[in-house]
């Protein structure tokens, strides 16, 4: 994915024409991925209702026993009306548990265990001593669902107005005490650090923070997901009769998100105007163990589509990168297209050493922060959810082979090889002309209790990029405008007496800080994290970036942002932020366009963006956003344009 290939407006005469597939590729390629998620969602679901007769049969019995004592070590339980308890637990639908159980509840100052509900607002109106309720730590563990340390129950569904939907975590409580509060590529390190007291190992229970990584966004079955009414559940669909459920806990999450925007340039960029996209994400996760197959395995399957205005008329801020991200998925030029953008397997070998094979989204996976990395909902400017270094040499999507070794329970290493040529709608150009080897290091912390996050990495490719020192031979003057467009990005070197070098590298780093947290219980904040829960909160994160110049056309960029999430109890899911980037483009970029243009002046890009994401449900978010531009890069040669105003909105949807 060259950075400045998907800034500026497409030239369908040049080579990037050859992204756009042709009629049969493109139905081909989707109908190819129609027919693999029809295929996983229709075995799974039989696979869910395929149960033994004894199973089916089995009746559900959910009581309330007065007479079992509160564990002194939690002190007394209050002034607990039991005749309400009853009635509130009677709400429980279809929990699969044997006969005679009893769920004994309690208030919710009993901070070792596991919290259910968070909103039981029926419960509440009759029950006032607390409004929350946690499961015991010493309950049956006929199902296997309750170990020592007290953790979350297999189904819980219909209790209230908003219930927390607590799937089967058989990873013990101490991961919530281990000190790793990270997310991302860093998850993999709460493999080696969980004693999970069952077997197989379960990707989805020691590191479920994994799944919503790989989505970039919340998945349903995991930590963090509500169900109840319209107004409270965190996906729209819901738990479907509890046949969702059932699918998540045989291991099979399937999720799908859709991503409306609205974009105005009101003044400056390559032209003024308003552009439509629609994005639409489905994403499929099966966790082998739960399914019954094999332990410590993990299979990602994702479906893109952008649908709307076309590239002409959507990347004209004209800026280095996209000011919206979702323009790159999936792909920059396939704005009418639904194809499989990722495909691959995670394996852990050992406690400390994990595989990921497969086509990866480079969009998704390298050069991720502690929080704000979804497009879907916080920052829209790729140069504030990835480094621009990356696009150098990288595509949306990748052929990828990774390593994810724990190194100490604070450091993680992850290194491979990835494909810089790899598309979503074809891979007739995967490895032909060279590879990346990518490399890079998660360093988990705590400064004053906040948790933070460093992560530097390192880029090696021998893809041929334009020697900028000296790109070209001698030009005719017919030659000219497409030399120009050739640095750009926006025309081909076919036909062109071009000069290139054979290996180039970047090297980037991040780091995110908590500077506050509304979550005081640091058990609490540290589970939240595991599962790839957003917290509540304010925090800083930034990036920098440096390339040689022979061959980048940025050679250094730095970007620094505020974001904030739940700062108001009664606004727990809104989020809003502000961040800023500087590019500094390459001096030998900049001579070289000087003079093919004879005087054109190429300044440095610098932008901001402001957002808020207003929570209308969970499950529903309404998104406004501005951002000004100073010096688009693309815009400021080909139209001598020093700025760029924008209005986007975005509303979103999580089925």
């Amino acid at each position: 994915m060259n950075g400045i290939l998907i800034a500026h407006t497409p030239n369908e005469a040049n080579d990037t024409a050859s992204i756009r597939p042709s009629p049969f590729s493109s139905a081909f390629a989707a109908a190819i991925s129609l027919c693999i998620t029809l295929l996983v969602i229709g075995g799974g679901a039989m696979w869910s209702f395929a149960q033994s007769p004894a199973e089916n049969n089995q009746n559900p019995a959910t009581s309330f026993d007065s007479s079992t004592p509160v564990p002194t070590v939690f002190g007394n339980a209050g002034n607990l009306d039991v005749h309400a308890l009853k009635k509130a637990i009677a709400n429980l639908n279809g929990v699969p548990v044997p006969n005679n159980l009893h769920f004994n509840m309690w208030l919710d100052r009993l901070q070792a265990n596991r919290p259910i509900i968070d909103r039981a607002t029926s419960f509440d109106r009759e029950w006032n001593p607390g409004p929350k309720l946690y499961l015991p730590i010493v309950t049956t563990e006929t199902l296997g669902i309750y170990k020592s340390g007290g953790t979350t129950p297999d189904r819980l569904s219909s209790l209230g107005d908003g219930v927390m939907l607590a799937m089967v975590n058989n990873a013990s409580a101490e991961t919530t005490t281990s000190g790793a509060a990270d997310e991302g590529l860093g998850s993999f390190r709460h493999i080696s650090i969980t004693k999970p007291p069952t077997k197989p190992l379960s990707l989805a229970d020691v590191a479920p923070g994994l799944l919503p990584f790989f989505n970039n966004a919340p998945v349903f079955g995991l930590p963090g997901t509500v169900e109840g009414n319209f107004w409270h559940r965190t996906q729209l669909l819901g738990d479907l009769n509890g046949h969702r459920t059932e699918l998540a806990r045989r291991g099979i999450f399937i999720d799908m998100y859709s991503t409306s925007a609205y974009q105005n340039v009101t003044s400056g960029g390559l032209k003024t105007g308003n552009a439509y996209a629609q994005n639409t994400q489905l994403s499929v996760n099966v966790d082998t163990a739960r399914a019954g197959l094999w332990p410590g395995g993990l299979f990602h399957f994702t479906v893109q589509s952008r649908y709307g205005s076309s590239p002409q008329n959507s990347f004209t801020v004209g800026s280095f990168v996209p000011q919206y991200t979702g323009f790159v998925e999936p792909g920059p030029l396939l704005w009418q297209d639904t194809l499989p953008s990722e495909y691959f397997l995670v394996q852990s070998l050992n406690k400390k050493l994990s595989i990921l094979v497969g086509a990866i989204s480079d969009v998704f996976i390298p050069d991720e922060t502690l929080f704000g990395n979804s497009y879907k909902y916080y920052f829209a400017n790729f140069n504030l959810n990835k480094n621009p270094m990356t696009t150098n040499s990288y595509h949306p999507t990748a052929l990828a082979a990774l390593g994810a070794w724990t190194v100490k329970k604070w450091l993680l290493i992850g290194a491979g090889p990835t494909d810089p040529f790899t598309r979503a709608n074809t891979l007739e150009d995967a490895f032909h002309h060279g590879l990346n080897l990518y490399l890079t290091a998660i360093v988990s912390y705590k400064l004053g209790g906040l948790p933070g996050q460093i992560s530097p990495a390192f880029n090696w490719t021998n893809e041929p990029h334009i020697d900028l020192e000296s790109p070209f031979g001698q030009l005719s003057p017919a030659q000219v405008p497409q030399a120009v467009g050739a640095l750009l990005g926006t025309a081909p070197t076919a036909g062109l007496p071009t000069n290139f070098k054979n290996h180039t590298s970047f090297t980037i780093s991040s780091f995110s800080q908590y500077l506050s947290l509304k979550e005081e219980d640091a058990s609490v904040v540290a589970e939240k994290l595991r599962s790839g829960q957003q917290l509540r909160g304010i925090g800083v994160f930034g990036r920098l970036g440096y390339a040689p110049d022979a061959t980048s056309t940025l050679t250094r960029d730095a970007s620094v942002a505020l974001f904030a999430r739940g700062l108001w109890d009664s606004r727990q899911y809104d989020s809003f932020g502000m961040g800023l980037y500087y590019n500094v483009v390459s001096g030998k970029f900049e001579n070289d366009i000087e003079q093919l243009t004879r005087g054109t002046t190429v300044k440095n890009e610098k932008g901001i963006e402001i957002f808020y994401d207003f929570a209308l449900t969970p499950a529903i978010r309404l998104n406004p956003g501005y951002q000004h531009v100073w010096n688009p890069l693309i815009a400021g040669v080909a139209v001598k344009q020093n700025h760029a105003d924008l209005f986007l909105a975005r509303l979103n949807l999580a089925f």
